[in-house]
């Protein structure tokens, strides 16, 4: 039972866990795992993040959401259970988000890029130093 794992947790809560991690890590990990939520960071070319959302009201019927931005493409994969029984395929699957739509989702389950994106590229965006004169 999934929910009863998380309950406390909001999907808000989860990213700023994994911030956390990443902001401790100070650069030196690409890849972050907390209760409920997932990162792998690509420096200089982007990230994934997953977050587990089933518990939120807010973004139902998804149950996983996945923020993916790789080369400055942006989109929310969100994992839908299927409502029946084995075999039924009603519902469920994947939906997938870009632009206003992707912005109206993150808004509306309390989930701000800006602030998770800024502290991935204090960590992450610096090219090496060059050394010598």
């Amino acid at each position: 039972m999934a929910t009863l794992l998380y309950f406390h947790e909001t999907p808000a809560s989860r990213l700023a866990d994994l911030v956390s991690a990443v902001n401790e890590a100070g650069g030196t990990k690409r890849v972050f795992l907390s209760d409920g939520g997932f990162l792998t960071v690509f420096p200089q070319r982007g990230y994934v993040l997953t977050l587990y959302v089933g518990d939120s009201e807010r973004c139902r019927p998804a149950q996983y959401l996945t923020l993916r931005r790789m080369d400055d493409e942006v989109l929310v994969d969100l994992m839908i259970p299927t409502t029946g029984g084995p075999g039924a395929d009603e519902g469920g699957g994947e939906q997938q988000l870009r632009g206003a739509d992707l912005d109206r989702y993150l808004a509306r389950v309390g989930i701000s890029r800006r602030g998770f994106e800024r502290t991935l590229e204090r960590h992450y965006s610096a090219a090496p130093a060059a050394s010598g004169g």
